[in-house]
């Protein structure tokens, strides 16, 4: 019987790392533009949709900012053609930390690792749709961002429609079964196309 050969942690976790991914690879070309170096990120504040930051800048006057949307709750700010990003936001401290939790500098590197959808619930009673239930439903591992206008004014009974917060690579489809105040209910969530919204 031959003996098992010792190998330190630092080799077992580098024999790992170069056997974990088995999926495709390659390299392709890296741009570094001009304006994205200029650029910078912020994440805005969770209870802000892009819509209203958006018209926040408006009303600030921050027309010499360009602002992107990034996915999740981040934005690209790129000032325009002659500003500095972190003069403007030097200058208007006060105004960028009423919007943001943080800003920082835009790297290659930096993307958003959440996104949002909707997704429609089916099987819920009208008489079951609110915050805490809807909450209940789908589950901790995602959590629940808006309900829609047309859900909360019961315009269209087929089905409640949900925005939530989930990662990337994640895919809402399920049917389960749920005991509600006593009921079992049989209900099916799944997220909405792009196309259906």
């Amino acid at each position: 019987m031959e003996k098992s050969e010792k190998k330190s942690y630092v080799d077992v976790v580098r024999g790992q790392a170069r056997k974990e991914w088995k999926g495709p690879a390659f390299n392709t070309q890296i741009q570094n533009l001009p304006w994205m170096v200029r650029s910078a990120v912020g994440k805005y504040n969770a209870g802000l949709d892009f819509d209203q930051l958006g018209e926040e800048f408006v009303r600030g006057g921050m027309n010499m900012i360009q602002v992107r949307s990034m996915g999740d709750n981040l934005a690209l700010l790129t000032p325009r053609e002659g500003e500095n990003m972190e003069e403007v936001i030097k200058l208007n401290r006060e105004w960028f930390d009423s919007f943001f939790v943080s800003i920082e500098p835009w790297t290659e590197s930096r993307v958003a690792s959440h996104k949002k959808v909707w997704m429609r619930c089916y099987g819920l009673p009208i008489s079951l749709w609110n915050n805490t239930c809807f909450a209940r439903v789908i589950g901790e591992a995602v959590s629940l961002i808006s309900i829609d206008k047309a859900t909360l004014m019961w315009e269209n009974l087929q089905f409640a429609r949900l925005q939530i917060r989930i990662e990337n690579n994640c895919y809402i489809r399920m049917a389960k079964k749920m005991r509600i105040n006593g009921h079992l209910l049989s209900i099916s969530i799944e997220e909405e196309s792009p196309v259906a919204q």
